[in-house]
């Protein structure tokens, strides 16, 4: 791999050789004291970059560790990264964010303002309410993202769980959800309760358990497929759209020729399912 170097200092002159080596010295001289400086002060943080092996690296990380009883609320904002929401025993709510930048495909050396270079976490909690939100850093285009992992309570309710960029897992919860990505994949495993989706371009994939009649799940996917996996003796009242797609499910459906969108009932009672793909498929599957 060839690496390049380049120093600049100004216009550039006519000199003799040795003054020019002399003005070279100086100007090294110089370079270094400012970098020393810059190192030894923690308002600015400076990195250089190689092309990478792996497409990102570690800046800072964020742990927190607080009470939180069951059925407590949940909100999330992120900008870049990825979301991973697990169910635990504990009544209390664990917290760890890495704060990644996605490494360049060239080498490049920045000196940036810490303040803003790395992506800021906000964590308050009033009560059994719990709010965490990525601090937007300034304008700068080479701004990091943070990836989220957090336990908490089974029984939780997770509202408005925001990303722009990045992927959503959430696993063993029961409760009211609200998730909303523009664009990644969304995962929602051993789930019960209420779930809304709003996905702008990724796929879908939604496993329930012990759905009960007041439960519903709204399921919108403007680019991407959707799969529903439900338990083998769900009832439900499904209304599904796909104008520009298709829908298969192993549970008794019927699907008129060339209808993009049906509205029917199987089993007895069961939740509320509404499932929209504007561009893409739609499949329901059984599981035990």
């Amino acid at each position: 791999m060839r690496k390049s170097y380049y120093w600049n200092f100004g216009r550039k002159k006519s000199y003799n050789k040795n003054a020019r080596e002399g003005g070279m010295m100086k100007n090294a001289s110089f370079f270094l004291l400012i970098l020393s400086m810059l190192c030894l002060s923690s308002c600015f943080y400076i990195r250089v970059e190689y092309p990478p092996e792996m497409g990102s690296a570690p800046l800072d990380e964020f742990h927190k560790s607080v009470p939180f009883s069951p059925g407590g609320t949940l909100s999330l904002a992120n900008v870049n990264g990825n979301v991973e929401i697990h169910g635990w025993e504990r009544e209390e709510l664990e917290v760890y964010a890495e704060k990644m930048i996605q490494l360049p495909d060239r080498t490049k050396f920045y000196v940036y303002p810490r303040k803003d270079f790395a992506p800021g976490i906000v964590f308050d909690k009033f009560e059994n309410f719990i709010k965490i939100r990525t601090k937007n850093v300034s304008e700068n285009k080479e701004v990091g993202f943070v990836d989220y992992f957090i336990d908490v309570p089974r029984s939780i309710n997770l509202k408005d769980i925001v990303v722009r960029n990045g992927n959503i897992y959430i696993s063993g919860v029961y409760g009211d959800a609200y998730l909303d990505l523009t664009e990644g994949d969304i995962t929602v495993e051993n789930f019960s309760g209420s779930l809304t989706v709003l996905a702008n371009r990724g796929s879908v994939n939604v496993s329930m358990v012990d759905l009960r009649e007041q439960d519903e799940i709204v399921i919108t996917s403007r680019e991407g497929n959707i799969t529903l996996s439900l338990q083998e003796n769900t009832g439900a009242h499904l209304v599904a759209a796909f104008p520009d797609g298709e829908i298969s499910s192993e549970f008794e459906i019927d699907v008129p020729p060339d209808d993009k969108k049906i509205d029917t009932q199987w089993g007895e009672n069961g939740p509320r399912i509404s499932l929209t793909a504007l561009r893409g498929n739609i499949k329901i599957i059984k599981v035990n």
